[in-house]
């Protein structure tokens, strides 16, 4: 199957969320668990996909997180349309586009994060480089 090139535009990044708990201690032989949550929300009128990206930085076994981010990432993709199929009410984008989208969202997500969490006792906590 041969694959058709999809245009994609960056519309918005967006910081939704930013929490920070410095009461909390991390001990050096602990490692941070980091959780993510992820919603799309389609915009057939403009052409839109929004991924809502949470991450949550929490201690094992401890429910309440210590750090936690919420980025709005829209991106256009001019010819979102053909990927709809009406029958099913379903979209059906291409793996590689939604690989994409998704490790933008992420890497948006990393930066906030890293900018928001300079200057508290977490500043050297990232988000991982995913595959």
């Amino acid at each position: 199957m041969e694959q058709k090139q999809v245009n994609i535009g960056i519309t918005k990044i967006k910081e939704i969320e930013f929490f920070v708990n410095e009461n909390m201690e991390l001990s050096g032989l602990v490692n941070p668990l980091i959780t993510f949550e992820l919603q799309t929300n389609i915009n057939m009128a403009d052409s839109n996909i929004e991924l809502l990206l949470t991450a949550k930085f929490n201690i094992p076994g401890d429910e309440k997180d210590f750090l936690r981010i919420k980025t709005s990432n829209v991106f256009s993709i001019p010819s979102l349309s053909e990927f709809l199929d009406a029958d099913k009410q379903l979209f059906n984008l291409p793996e590689n586009v939604m690989i994409t989208l998704l490790s933008l969202s992420v890497t948006h997500t990393r930066a906030l994060l890293a900018k928001n969490a300079s200057g508290t006792k977490f500043a050297d906590l990232y988000l991982p480089i995913i595959n």
